[in-house]
């Protein structure tokens, strides 16, 4: 601190003067410490060398101190810059270099603002601007390498899109050459100052390796050979008015030309000349591949109509993108700017029938939906549009138009080297496929003929000429067997979508005429047996045979039996009908065989069955006694569970199905209450159900009334065990809860019948009671074939016989009443039973109610006037 501060006094505080020495301003050049201790010398002060020595020693590492600290904080920065910008996000590398270091540079100096050698801060400042450079130049070779990284990067997908091209298509010679001029293009434009020989040839030589080995993987050995035969051009023109040529005149519009060259799109080659395509599937493919050439180039990446169309339809092209994209985007019902589905063809095949219609008015062209589908299909399968030339020009002479495209007879060939070992691997192909063909034939064709039975043989194996070459003079033989076996498929095929008697005429119609047909009746023979079986299918288990023929419907019932609601229940049996209706095969089983039982059990699994079985009666609906009809089945759901769904008390419901899971309840009930005796316990229970069983056995439901009586007595038991009740209250309890608490007992001429408590019981019973006067009334309109021999009196005896021992039973469906004599059903002349729904028998109650107040009325009138 005193060297300090003496030096502070003695050269800091007179930087003009020191004392013993002449002194004139700062030193002069970069040594100033030199200069310095030069001077201190010469004031012959070995004190003030000593200050000088220490002070300069000190500055010096305070200053390399300062300039370490910098160029770590730029090294550690550089290394994370460099992580985090590569290709083209490191384009901008050298200006933030040059900003980064100015940042470091600037709080460098910051930290020496209060120093006081201003020297010192000249000489700190001029060093870090020397780094500051060098960051500069530093910052420029990062970027121009990663630009070039870059540049090779986009150009390598260029490439390799060029090259998937060559290998999709690489028999269309034209389209290479126009595709390679653009990759040439490209390439001139990204690599501006480089000789591009190297780079051009070899993709001439990937264009011609990729189009061999892509014939090759295509089987086209034919193609190949053609290839390394030389034939490296299209045709030549001709006035034939084959691919190659066109003999459209130059005149008319524009439109008018190019569509005479299927040219719909108004698509231009690379020279800037309207293209013209092989055919009218060409000329649509042509609009197709274009939009998928848009989405796929990483230099565009079009993602919406607006994308396309700037780049398929330029302003500087004299167009309106907007307006065009908007066009296109209310025919397909799009928003211009939307994201699209690329990979939908239905997508692609509406810009397809849209450019169409804009570039030429759809008075013009009118492009069908099949057509527009297949064109963008075929594209998205690899297929490119076969261009056979240009288009004419205005005025051009008709049949002028040569067959290639600009470039095409220069296209690149193979070295004689790689052209001899593609010869050498094309004659080995061949020869093995001749030891292999027949081979493979042979097990194709069992597998084919084995799938044709199943009525799923799809497409033939192998072509005719393969057949030919694999087995000589026997191919005739064998291919009339693959063919029949393809007709056998699609007849087996047919038949799963046909009803009985279609099925009958195809079999009368593929039957061999005449002796001689051995293989045909053969086939003829398999075609019977599958149908056969078809039939027996459908008779057995029509339910699952349409199912197994429909997978649609297969799903829809899986849905229901899954999440069982209304909506699920609907769709599945729509459909279920739809399929049943078109095979003609009426009214079938809601589930398949066997699935009732599985169903069934699943239900019965459930820890509380009554709550269950209400959710299906609600989703079921109408369907729900039919659904029932098929669930009440041998080890399927017991009668109780019908009463449980039936609107019973929710508790109720539960105990009961509680008491129905176990088939020994009953009997541990009564052992547990050995003080109650079985028989007295069943007679109360018939006691308490007396009058509704009438309304059961009446109609000879012997069966369903003793299960009501079932399930009435284990409910009881239930009430018994947990509520501690006497067995007779119990049973009332029961009986009530189980079906009594539902129904109101009703009866005419003696004849009991239920009514549901939703109705009116009384009114019911007052309509049953007209109808059974009206119907004895005209007994002539009634069938009674036991009375036909009474002659003339049968109608009048038979209808007195009605009005006197006729009675009315519940109809099992509880739609209303049906009429018995006897233990007989009461039939009309045509044979069907005679009944009244709840609706007719409440509106004849009603009628007989207002004429009985209407002659009430009449007759007191008639007394006030005689008073």
């Amino acid at each position: 601190m005193e060297r300090q501060r003496l030096y502070n006094e003695r050269v800091v505080a007179q930087p003009g003067q020191v004392r013993g020495a002449n002194v004139v301003g700062p030193p002069a050049g970069h040594d100033w410490a030199d200069n310095l201790l030069k001077t201190v010398a010469g004031a012959g002060s070995d004190f003030m060398r000593v200050i000088a020595h220490d002070y300069v020693r000190n500055e010096n590492s305070l200053m390399q101190e300062a300039l370490i600290s910098a160029d770590t904080k730029f090294e550690s920065w550089k290394q994370d810059y460099m992580k985090e910008h590569q290709g083209q996000s490191a384009l901008d590398a050298q200006r933030d270099f040059v900003r980064k270091y100015g940042e470091i540079r600037q709080e460098t100096m910051d930290m020496f603002q209060g120093h006081d050698n201003e020297i010192f801060r000249q000489r700190l400042d001029q060093s870090l601007g020397l780094r500051a450079l060098h960051a500069l130049q530093t910052g420029g070779a990062y970027q121009e390498q990663q630009d070039a990284a870059w540049q090779k990067s986009v150009f390598d997908g260029t490439l390799a899109n060029f090259q998937k091209d060559v290998q999709a298509s690489p028999a269309n010679e034209q389209y290479i050459a126009a595709r390679r001029a653009e990759v040439v293009q490209d390439m001139q434009t990204r690599f501006k100052g480089e000789d591009l020989t190297a780079r051009i040839a070899k993709l001439d030589e990937q264009i011609a390796e990729g189009r061999m080995n892509a014939l090759l993987a295509a089987g086209d050995y034919d193609g190949a050979e053609k290839l390394l035969g030389g034939s490296g051009t299209a045709p030549a023109a001709s006035s034939g008015g084959v691919p190659g040529s066109f003999t459209s005149s130059g005149g008319g519009t524009t439109s008018s030309r190019n569509l005479s060259v299927h040219n719909y799109g108004n698509v231009k080659n690379i020279d800037g000349r309207f293209n013209a395509y092989a055919s009218r599937h060409d000329g649509l493919m042509a609009i197709a591949e274009r939009v998928k050439r848009y989405h796929e180039d990483p230099k565009r990446r079009a993602q919406s109509i607006s994308d396309i169309i700037h780049i398929y339809a330029p302003k500087e092209d004299s167009n309106d993108p907007k307006g065009y994209a908007a066009f296109l985007g209310k025919r397909l019902g799009i928003s211009p700017t939307a994201q699209l589905n690329f990979n939908d063809p239905k997508m692609v095949a509406g810009l397809v029938q849209g450019i169409a219609a804009m570039e030429h008015g759809a008075k013009k062209v009118s492009v069908g939906d099949d057509e527009a589908l297949a064109a963008a299909q075929a594209v998205a399968s690899g297929q490119m549009p076969k261009v056979v030339g240009r288009a004419p020009a205005k005025g051009e002479a008709a049949g002028t138009q040569p067959g290639t495209l600009a470039g095409t007879s220069s296209l690149p060939g193979l070295s004689p080297e790689k052209a001899m070992a593609f010869r050498h691997r094309i004659d080995m192909i061949r020869k093995s496929q001749q030891a292999e063909l027949r081979a493979g034939m042979e097990m194709s064709l069992a597998d084919y003929v084995a799938a044709a039975l199943d009525g799923k043989a799809g497409d033939l194996p192998f072509t005719r000429e393969q057949v030919v070459a694999g087995y000589g003079d026997k191919a005739d033989k064998v291919w009339a067997q693959v063919t029949e076996a393809k007709q056998l498929s699609s007849d087996i095929s047919r038949m799963n979508d046909s009803d009985a008697a279609t099925i009958g005429g195809m079999l009368r119609a593929a039957d061999p005429a005449g002796e001689g047909y051995a293989m045909q009746r053969g086939f003829q023979a398999k075609r019977q047996e599958a149908a056969r079986a078809i039939l027996e299918a459908r008779q057995k288990d029509p339910s699952g045979y349409l199912m197994n023929r429909n997978k649609t419907l297969q799903a829809a019932y899986n849905a229901m039996l899954q999440n069982p609601t209304p909506e699920a229940v609907n769709t599945y049996l729509a459909g279920l009908k739809a399929d049943a209706d078109l095979l003609k095969l009426g009214d079938v089983p809601i589930f398949p065989k066997d699935q009732a039982k599985a169903f069934a059990g699943a239900i019965m699994s459930v820890p509380n069955v009554g709550t269950k079985l209400k959710e299906l009666r609600v989703a079921f609906g109408r369907f729900w006694p039919k659904a029932m009809q098929e669930l009440c089945v041998k080890d399927g759901l017991p009668v109780s569970a019908q009463l449980a769904a039936n609107n019973m008390p929710e508790e109720a419901a539960r105990l009961l199905m509680e008491g129905a899971k176990d088939k020994e309840f009953q009997k541990k009930s009564f052992e547990l209450h050995a003080d109650i005796k079985k028989t007295e316990f069943d007679a109360e229970v018939n006691k308490q159900m007396g009058e509704f069983n009438a309304t059961l056995l009446g109609g000879g439901d012997q069966s369903v009334a003793t299960e009501v009586n079932n399930a009435v007595a284990t409910l009881a038991l239930q009430y018994v065990n947990r509520q501690n009740l006497d067995y007779r209250d119990a049973i009332r309890k029961a009986a009530h809860d189980v079906i009594l608490d539902r129904y109101t007992i009703n009866s005419v001429n003696g004849g009991s019948f239920r009514v549901p408590t939703s109705l009116d019981g009384d009114a019911i019973e007052r309509g049953a009671g007209k109808a059974l006067e009206e119907l004895a009334a005209k007994s002539s309109d009634l069938y009674a074939v036991d009375y036909q021999h009474l002659g003339e009196h049968a109608p009048k005896m038979y209808g007195s016989m009605l009005r006197a021992t006729g009675r009315w039973q519940t109809a099992g469906d509880e739609s209303g009443l049906v009429l018995f004599m006897g233990n007989s059903v009461v039939r009309d002349k045509d044979g069907k039973p005679i009944t009244r729904t709840w609706a007719e028998l409440d509106k004849l109650s009603k009628d007989w109610q207002e004429r009985e107040e209407r002659q009430g009325a009449a007759l007191e009138d008639i007394y006030e006037e005689g008073a």
